[in-house]
């Protein structure tokens, strides 16, 4: 059994668990180029539309297949496995933390 990205963490060295993880994960998308935030904020939205592509593509006004596209490339350039619960979860994760303290628009209220 392989431990989660977030289990492997060492304390005590400088940058937080948080920031590393990022680091390791989301570096691809450190940058101007317009498509990688497309990927991101599919694979966000994909993520809060609890994996209904329809859905997705019907939010973002894009081709289902753009939407699958998107989610597989994010799979590619970030190592996660979205079909693995905890590549799963620290995608959600990370990409929630990157996008800041804004609410959730597909649970309001909270």
């Amino acid at each position: 059994m392989t431990r989660s990205p977030i289990a492997r963490r060492r304390p005590g060295r400088g940058r937080s668990s948080a920031a590393r993880l990022s680091d390791r994960h989301l570096q691809a998308f450190d940058g101007p180029v317009r498509a990688n935030h497309d990927i991101e904020e599919t694979t966000r939205v994909y993520l809060e539309c609890n994996q209904r592509v329809r859905e997705v593509s019907q939010r973002l006004g894009v081709h289902p297949n753009t939407v699958r596209y998107r989610v597989q490339r994010f799979q590619q350039l970030t190592g996660l496995d979205l079909k693995r619960t905890e590549d799963l979860v620290t995608a959600w994760w990370l990409l929630n933390r990157r996008r800041g303290p804004a609410r959730n628009p597909a649970r309001p209220g909270r």
